[in-house]
């Protein structure tokens, strides 16, 4: 059975989502960022979130554990995986998930992308003196690459997880 890949910007739900739809249709559930935060303490001998880890080594540092993180995934099936919001900017993971699995992308608006955002903390890819418009920025970057590579595109305004959930399922029959 094909893995079924959750991709979308940052708070769009992609954990939420992926967890209970693993449940509902009894696969294992898998976080990109469990793996990458493993594949560091392998490697460190220390437990960071992705967000430390970002910050102390860089981006480059980041993207290469992100890296070997979806190689690991790809060779697995039967899996609902949910990605980091920019691991679907390299053209590698693209290939290596596309091969695997269906890609759903979970699309909302800015302005809900933005709430959430601003509850949770600002992602060390965004500007915090020009909140707003680096996520705007990044977001029009990045939504053409999740549109060219879903399979499916839900869009998640205003349902709940459930109802996103459902709307995904009906799309996979």
């Amino acid at each position: 059975m094909k893995n079924i890949v959750i991709m979308g910007f940052k708070a769009c739900g992609k954990s939420w989502v992926g967890r209970d739809l693993a449940k509902k249709l009894e696969r294992e559930f898998i976080d990109l960022d469990d793996v990458i935060r493993d594949l560091y303490k392998q490697e460190f001998g220390e437990q960071l979130s992705c967000r430390e880890i970002h910050q102390k080594h860089g981006a480059e540092k980041f993207r290469s554990l992100e890296a070997k993180a979806v190689e690991q995934v790809s060779q697995k099936s039967d899996c609902v995986i949910a990605l980091g919001g920019g691991t679907i900017a390299y053209s590698a993971n693209v290939d290596l998930l596309k091969g695997s699995g269906i890609i759903v992308y979970l699309k909302d608006s800015a302005e809900n992308l933005l709430e959430r955002i601003k509850k949770r903390g600002i992602p060390t890819f965004l500007d915090p003196t020009d909140l707003e418009g680096s996520m705007k920025r990044e977001l029009a970057r990045r939504e053409p690459l999740y549109e060219k590579y879903a399979d499916i595109i839900v869009s998640s305004a205003g349902l709940s997880i459930d109802g996103i959930v459902e709307k995904i399922i009906g799309a996979l029959k």
